[in-house]
C-alpha cells in the first residue's frame, strides 16, 4: 500500500466526526436525561433532583458510507488493500462512492446536577466534552492514489474537513405552564480547539503546529404540548451558536505572528417529535422523532418510529426503526430507575459486520450511549398524592 494512500485515509479518520445525542432516548420513560433531546422535557414528578460524575453519560457516534470491505480484498489466500497492484483499478474504484463520507463523534458528560425548584420547574447544570468533526473525500483522490500520474491530480481543496473539539458548560431551565404545556431552554458556554476548511488547509495548519483556541456560546430551545389525552407533541432547536477561533488562517499562506479571529457555526440540530400512549394500556406507547442536523459542509437527517413498553414504573424498554441519511436501521434502549439509581443504555443502530479485530466490514452507522445517575425520588407521583 502506498504511504500517501494510508496518510489520506488516516487523516480522514482523524478529521471526521459529528457528535450526536442518542435519538432513541426520546422514547424512554422515566429517563432523567431526555432534556438532551429537548430542554423542555423534565424528569417526572417523583424526581426532586439528580447528579452524576463522568459516568452519567458517554455517547459515541459514527456514520460512514464505506467500510473495510471497500479497501480490503482477498489475494492469493491472504488480503491486500485496493492500492495493491494485483487489484484492478476498476474493481477498487467501483466499490467507492462518489464521495467517501466519514463522520465520528463523542459527547462525554463530566458532571451533571439537576434539582426541582418547585412542582412546576426544574434546573440542570452540566459540563460536557464534545467533538464535532467530519471529512468528505471525493473518489478522484483515491483514483489518483491508485493510478498515480496517469490521472490528473485531484484538487485537495474539494476535500471538505472540519473538526471542533470543545468543552461545554450548560445551564438549563424547564417549566410547566398550565396542565398541557412545558417550555425549556439551555445556555451554553463553549471553549476548546477547532479546525475548519479543506483538508489541504487542515494539513497546513496542523503541520505548523498551530493551536486554534475557540470560545463561543450556544442556546437550546424546546417546547412540549399535550394536544390530546395521551398525545404529546414536542419541538426543539439545539446548538444554535458559534465558536470564535484564535490564530485561524486560511489557505496555504505562511504563518505570521499576527493573531486573527474567525467565527464559525457549530452544527445546529432541529427536532420534531410525537408520542401517543395507547388508551387501552397507557404503559404502551408509539412515537415518531424527526431529527435534522445542519453543518457547514455536511447535513444529516434521521426519521425514527419507536415503540415503548413500561411494564412496571422502574423499567422502560424501547425498540425503533429509523430512516437516515446513511440508510435504514433499528435501535434499542433500556432504562432502569430504581430508588436512588438510574441506569440506562441504548443504541440507534444494532446490526454490524466486524472482522475478528473489531473493524467494521461494511458501512458503520450508529450512536451508542450509556450512563448512571444518582437521583432523589419520592415514592409517589404528585398526581397520586
Amino acid at each position: 500500500m502506498r504511504k500517501p494512500a494510508l496518510t489520506v485515509i488516516l487523516l480522514g479518520m482523524v478529521f471526521c466526526c459529528s457528535a450526536q445525542t442518542l435519538n432513541t432516548s426520546f422514547f424512554l420513560d422515566h429517563d432523567n436525561t431526555r432534556y438532551r433531546i429537548n430542554p423542555a422535557l423534565m424528569p417526572d414528578d417523583r424526581v426532586n433532583g439528580f447528579f452524576g460524575f463522568a459516568i452519567d453519560g458517554i455517547t459515541l457516534s459514527t456514520n460512514t458510507n464505506v467500510g473495510l470491505s471497500s479497501f480490503i480484498f482477498p489475494v492469493d489466500g491472504g488480503v491486500a488493500t485496493g492500492f495493491n497492484s494485483q487489484i484492478p483499478a476498476e474493481q477498487f474504484l467501483e466499490g467507492l462512492k462518489d464521495k467517501v463520507k466519514l463522520n465520528l463523534g463523542a459527547n462525554i458528560n463530566l458532571f451533571t446536577a439537576g434539582f426541582r425548584i418547585d412542582s412546576d420547574s426544574f434546573t440542570i447544570i452540566e459540563l460536557n466534552a464534545r467533538s464535532n468533526s467530519f471529512a468528505n473525500i471525493p473518489k478522484p483522490v483515491f483514483a489518483f492514489l491508485k493510478l498515480g500520474s496517469s490521472e490528473s491530480n485531484p484538487d485537495l481543496g474539494k476535500v471538505d474537513a472540519s473538526s471542533e473539539n470543545y468543552f461545554e458548560l450548560a445551564v438549563g431551565y424547564s417549566r410547566k405552564i398550565g396542565d398541557k404545556l412545558q417550555i425549556g431552554g439551555r445556555l451554553k458556554a463553549l471553549g476548546g480547539l477547532i479546525g475548519d476548511g479543506t483538508l489541504a488547509n487542515q494539513i497546513a495548519r496542523y503541520s505548523r503546529g498551530l493551536s486554534s483556541a475557540g470560545f463561543g456560546a450556544a442556546i437550546d430551545l424546546g417546547a412540549s404540548y399535550e394536544l390530546l389525552d395521551g398525545l404529546e407533541l414536542s419541538a426543539a432547536l439545539q446548538d444554535l451558536g458559534i465558536i470564535s477561533s484564535r490564530n485561524s488562517d486560511t489557505g496555504g499562506a505562511p504563518a505570521t505572528n499576527a493573531k486573527s479571529r474567525a467565527a464559525m457555526p457549530i452544527p445546529m440540530v432541529l427536532r420534531f417529535g410525537a408520542r401517543y400512549a395507547m388508551p387501552f394500556y397507557d404503559r404502551l406507547s408509539f412515537g415518531i422523532l424527526e431529527t435534522f442536523r445542519s453543518g457547514q459542509y455536511s447535513s444529516y437527517n434521521d426519521t425514527r418510529l419507536g415503540m415503548t413498553v413500561t411494564p412496571v414504573d422502574n423499567i422502560s424498554l424501547v425498540v425503533n426503526y429509523g430512516l437516515t441519511s446513511y440508510g435504514s436501521t433499528m435501535g434499542l434502549a433500556v432504562n432502569f430507575s430504581v430508588g436512588p439509581v438510574q441506569l440506562y443504555a441504548g443504541t440507534d443502530a444494532m446490526k454490524f459486520t466486524f472482522t475478528p479485530q473489531g473493524v467494521p466490514v461494511n458501512d458503520w452507522n450508529t450512536t451508542a450511549s450509556a450512563g448512571l445517575l444518582f437521583q432523589f425520588r419520592t415514592s409517589k407521583k404528585k398526581s397520586d398524592q
